[in-house]
């Protein structure tokens, strides 16, 4: 049978085998402080200062390796070729400053406008780390002779692992970070009106934008080059497979329109309503899947998350009867038992649909990773012409040819929105005369209508089903899903 086995340096052997004790220190200082230069003119300036100090990680046991390209061979941290504990240079450079201003129009609007620099040790799972390469991990084969009973070796005794195995990294799929790994950080800037509107309505108009810079990106830096020969040969390093490398090289850019009303709570109503216009753009993801390595440039595109349109309206209304209400105030208690408390409450959301890639079921890359399809029109089809069995134009795309990439980007169509509206009815059963006391029952309805909230569709060029929306909600949210009806009593004391 086959084990996966951690091989201990010499030194760390109190540590248990096949674990791994992960560890970083995190630094930061930060002054701020808030200036009123006029009545009406509000300044604020900030600086943070952070050290993420063996990003991503450290292992206690220095129970980690990594791939170095200018090498190109494995090295255990703590040696003389990778001298650093997490296998990085810590990154002294982490500046964050802010500056913030607001600005009094008479008496009911305000300006504001605002800019920082944020810091973020982006997380890394442990699986791609270099304490699941070798020479600490690695497959060993045991076999027992089925007709040797009396020599066998007991499951009891566990497996008998040979003294001294190291295992080799020739061949082996390699988790590799890159020793000049910097700390991802985000640029925020935002501007902006609020205005009190006759009626108790506050306006709100805000510019919103953010851009990331180096950001965790994790390409195959050992990714064949398309072609007929033997994939190893076609490596850049061809002695081992596939290496995950962990970069700084990722970026993002967010901007955005943000418009929102609010009226407060007056004479038992209370209704909300926010509007947001925007558009993300990156370069991929952590879990990139980057169609080819050696042109970052053509992964630029949409992001997963590009959601352009989004409106969502809430609103609250206590009903004006019972005691201390519009009518039937001064009703016995029983009539105010029945009629007094109640609440309605509603909420519709309106999205658009999020945007998908278009790949190819066929790769003609022999080897060399996953490939997109080449695009030979928009693909997108109008509302009219959309539905369920072809969401997009298919023929807009085609197989690549041998040994090519496709040149379709990423994230360029975008799939059905959401309509949904959730409402809920609240009674409150006051046990106290001062009302200090009650319980409430709740009943809950979420996608009221039980509207079908279709997701993305197959967008594999040249399968059978490319272009077919085959499944709809997402069954782990109360979000684009079936119908869900809840009922709750809560005790307020």
């Amino acid at each position: 049978m086959d084990l996966l086995l951690g091989a201990p340096q010499s030194g760390v052997n109190a540590y248990v085998t096949g674990t791994r004790g992960y560890r970083r220190t995190e630094y930061a200082g930060f002054a701020q402080d808030t200036w009123k230069l006029t009545p009406e003119l509000t300044l604020t300036l900030g600086l943070r200062y952070e050290i993420f100090a063996a990003y991503p990680w450290k292992e206690v046991g220095k129970r980690l390796s990594t791939f170095l390209p200018d090498r190109g061979n494995v090295f255990v941290v703590g040696s003389p070729e990778l001298p650093q504990e997490s296998g990085t240079d810590t990154d002294h450079n982490n500046f964050g400053p802010r500056v913030g201003l607001a600005y009094k129009f008479g008496k009911r609007a305000v300006a504001r406008a605002a800019y920082g620099v944020f810091y973020s040790s982006e997380a890394i799972p442990a699986t791609s780390l270099g304490g699941s390469n070798p020479p600490f991990v690695g497959s060993v084969t045991f076999n027992n002779n089925q007709f040797d009973f009396t020599g066998a070796r007991r499951i009891a005794q566990g497996f008998d692992r040979p003294p001294g195995l190291v295992f080799s990294a020739i061949g082996a799929q390699i988790q590799a970070v890159d020793p000049h790994l910097r700390t991802p950080y985000a640029q925020q800037w935002n501007a902006g009106v609020q205005y009190n509107l006759p009626g108790d309505v506050l306006l709100a108009v805000n510019y919103v934008g953010t851009t990331g810079k180096k950001l965790v990106l994790d390409p195959n830096l050992n990714q064949a080059r398309p072609g007929a020969a033997a994939v190893a040969t076609r490596r850049p390093w061809p002695l081992f497979a596939d290496i995950s490398w962990i970069e700084s090289s990722g970026f993002s850019i967010y901007n955005s329109l943000q418009v929102s009303a609010e009226r407060r709570m007056a004479r038992g109503l209370n209704f909300q309503a926010a509007y947001t216009w925007a558009h993300a753009i990156d370069n991929g993801g952590f879990i990139g899947g980057r169609q080819n390595y050696f042109d970052l440039k053509s992964e630029r595109g949409n992001a997963d998350i590009d959601m352009r349109h989004r409106l969502a309206v809430s609103s609250l209304y206590e009903l004006p009867v019972g005691r201390g209400r519009r009518f039937l105030n001064g009703a016995p208690r029983a009539v105010d038992l029945a009629l007094g408390g109640w609440q309605i409450n509603g909420i519709s959301s309106f999205y658009a649909g999020l945007p998908f890639s278009p790949g190819s079921a066929v790769n003609t890359l022999n080897g060399s990773g996953g490939q997109r399809p080449d695009r030979i029109a928009d693909g997108a089809l109008d509302r009219g012409s959309r539905s369920i069995r072809r969401w997009f134009d298919t023929s807009a795309f085609r197989t690549p040819g041998p040994f090519l990439f496709g040149n379709s980007g990423r994230y360029i169509l975008f799939g059905p929105g959401t309509v949904q509206f959730d409402a809920s009815l609240f009674k409150s059963f006051y046990i106290t005369e001062n009302r200090a006391r009650r319980v409430e029952f709740r009943a809950e309805f979420f996608n009221i209508g039980n509207s079908p909230h279709f997701n993305n569709p197959n967008s594999s060029i040249g399968s059978t089903d490319a272009g077919r929306i085959s499944a709809a909600g997402s069954k782990t949210t109360f979000q684009r899903t079936e119908r869900q009806i809840q009922f709750a009593l809560k005790l307020y004391f």
